[in-house]
């Protein structure tokens, strides 16, 4: 059990890390997220500025 413990911690950040931020986003890319946002509550409070 331990050996999976460890695997399993090996691929995990050792802190938050936000891949978005690897891409460049333009501005309709944006937006078409924030729409897709507000179609399901259980994202609400969400937004790319997080």
């Amino acid at each position: 059990m331990t050996n999976l413990i460890n695997d399993c911690a090996d691929v995990v950040y050792q802190s938050p890390y936000k891949a978005r931020y690897d891409l460049a986003w333009n501005s309709e890319l944006i937006d078409l997220v924030k729409n897709r946002i507000e179609q399901f509550s259980f994202l609400h409070g969400y937004s790319y500025e997080d």
